[in-house]
Parts: structure tokens; C-alpha cells; sequence
């Protein structure tokens, strides 16, 4: 077998090491690219065609069933330099919307480094958020998630153990579910003035964003339990708090990237950003008053629903498919 460079490749100087190799690689990466040539691997040798295959199915597990070398065939991780104007970047010059831009922004405190910098990169970020939110009105989803009834979840969806913790009429109040309505029950534009009306009523009023740690809750300081670690967090009340986790915010600051994982990194930044606010339109329009009035707090009006049939009382998480061209049916 070839010998083993103990020099850092590029993914480690970028990546560093994965958990699963610090015992025993902790100068590799384990997601660079495994070429046909890799000059670590010798196809002639029994035994390095098993290290290749070690490797590739350690990339599959953490890369959701692909490799580094495959993601880069299809050029979805480019090394190749995009060529393009900042502007350009996000295909168009955009103005981050008011109720998101700097004003709302908390970003003195859980950040390292100049503030403008940071700022400048998540600007762009928000600028992505932006052009998404542009659309989202036009989308089945969000008209569903706006606008659908909301029906009591069939028992049978759930499993004995749950039936037992919410027994009887007591898991019909707690638990909904919405569909996508059917073509002519929507009117045109309903969903837009909805949107609006939540935007102008509420949220320029209520919505605010602030940085965090990904392991400590922003409010009472105290580290979460069972080592978990989240993207985002959002505070739900009179005022409305997004807090994004500066885990995610500082590699954009790194300047070892290239233009596909740049931009990479601003789209999960954007899609995080997106995701709680779609959280923060559902709970804004069943907690305020049409006027903008808070309710005051309701745990029953405030538990999420079901999205269709999906398993998981997280119906966020099967938009971006929806919206990027996947199809979904109601009844």
C-alpha cells in the first residue's frame, strides 16, 4: 500500500478532522474527493481498494448517500471559480425587505469579529431570503399553511405509546393537520394580501433577529441539555425573536472558500433564516388579533400542525422540496 501523507489535505484546512477519524487520521478530512488517480489509492492493491471503500461509505454517511468525487462529477461542489459580479451572484440586485435588514438586527452581542464585515456577508444572505420570500405566496404550501383548514389528525397515525400520553378527545384539540386546498377554492391574490396583512400588522412591529450560541439558549444563558446543538431558535411571545447561530454565520468570513462553497454557505444560512420565519407566520397569524393585537399565550393555538401525512410535526421541513419543483397532493 501506498504510504499515507501526513500533510493536511485542502478539505482538512477548510473542513478540519471528522470525529470518526480523530483517533487515528487527525490530519484528514475523510470527505476529499477519491478520483480514479487518487494518487493514495492504488486500484492494483487489495488492500487500499478497501480503504477506498471505507472512505466512500463514510461519505455516503455523512453526505446522504453520496460521495465527494460523485457530488463533484455532477458539479454540485465546484472547485471552478464562478466568474461573476457580486451583484450577480443572486441573479439580481435586491434590496433586503425593511422588516428584515439591519434595523432589526441585534448584532452586538455572540459575535467574533468586525461587525461590518459580518454584516456585509449576511446581508447577503438575507438577500436570498428576500427573493424567496418574493415567491413564497405563490406557492400551494403557503397558501395551505395560510389559509388551509386545519383537521384533527386520525388516530391511527400514531403510534400506542402517543395515544396513551394524549388519550382520547385530548389528542384531537392538541394535534392538526393541513393540506393543499384545491384549485378552486383559491382566489387570486388571497394569499398575497394575507401575507401582507401579517407583515404590516405584526411582524413590523413584533419581529426582531439576534445571534447565538448553538448550544446555549439566548435567554436564560443556560447550556441545552443531552449535547444538542441548533442552527436557529425562535422565541415566541408579544415580541417575536429569531436568533441565528453564529456557528453558521462564521464561515462566511473565512477567506480559504471558493465561489461554490461560498455561495453554498450563504444558501444554508438563507434557508435557515427562511425556515424559522415561516414558523413565525404561522404563529403570528393564530396569536395576534387581524389588527396586530397579541392574544396573549395558548398552547393549544400555538402547537404546530401536520403537513399532509408527513410523520413529523415539523411542517416546514417539506417546502423546500415543494418549492423547488417537487410535487405534493392533498386530498
Amino acid at each position: 500500500m501506498p504510504p499515507i501523507s501526513k500533510s493536511k489535505t485542502p478539505f482538512h484546512a477548510r473542513y478540519g478532522s471528522h470525529p470518526a477519524f480523530l483517533s487515528f487520521a487527525p490530519h484528514k478530512s475523510g470527505i476529499t474527493p477519491l478520483s480514479p488517480l487518487h494518487p493514495g489509492i492504488s486500484l492494483l492493491s487489495p488492500t487500499s481498494r478497501e480503504v477506498r471503500d471505507e472512505l466512500e461509505g463514510f461519505q455516503r454517511g455523512v453526505m446522504r448517500g453520496f460521495t465527494s468525487q460523485y457530488l463533484r462529477e455532477l458539479d454540485v461542489v465546484p472547485e471552478r471559480p464562478f466568474n461573476v459580479e457580486e451583484d450577480i451572484e443572486i441573479g439580481v440586485e435586491v434590496e433586503v425587505l425593511e422588516w428584515i435588514a439591519r434595523g432589526r438586527w441585534d448584532l452586538d452581542e455572540g459575535l467574533e469579529g468586525d461587525v461590518k464585515v459580518i454584516w456585509g456577508e449576511l446581508e447577503k444572505c438575507l438577500k436570498l431570503v428576500t427573493l424567496l420570500l418574493a415567491s413564497v405566496a405563490r406557492h400551494p404550501w403557503f397558501d395551505a399553511l395560510l389559509l388551509g383548514e386545519r383537521e384533527a389528525v386520525r388516530i391511527e397515525r400514531f403510534e400506542a405509546r402517543d395515544r396513551n400520553r394524549f388519550p382520547g378527545v385530548e389528542m384531537g384539540r392538541c394535534w392538526k393537520v393541513f393540506r393543499g386546498r384545491k384549485p378552486g377554492l383559491v382566489e387570486t391574490g388571497e394569499t398575497e394580501r394575507e401575507m401582507d396583512r401579517i407583515i404590516r400588522n405584526i411582524l413590523e412591529e413584533s419581529l426582531t433577529f439576534g445571534v447565538m450560541r448553538q448550544d446555549t439558549n439566548p435567554i436564560t444563558g443556560e447550556v441545552f441539555g443531552d449535547g444538542v446543538k441548533v442552527d436557529a431558535m425562535t422565541v415566541y411571545g408579544e415580541d417575536i425573536r429569531v436568533f441565528v447561530a453564529w456557528e453558521i454565520l462564521a464561515p462566511l468570513l473565512r477567506r480559504d472558500l471558493n465561489d461554490g462553497e461560498r455561495m453554498a454557505e450563504r444558501v444554508f444560512v438563507a434557508k435557515t433564516v427562511f425556515h424559522e420565519l415561516m414558523h413565525v407566520f404561522h404563529f403570528a397569524q393564530r396569536n395576534f388579533s387581524a389588527e396586530g393585537e397579541y392574544l396573549g399565550p395558548d398552547y393549544y393555538r400555538s402547537l404546530e400542525p401536520f403537513f399532509e401525512d408527513e410523520a413529523e410535526a415539523e411542517y416546514v421541513f417539506p417546502f423546500p422540496s415543494s418549492f423547488h419543483g417537487f410535487f405534493f397532493s392533498g386530498d
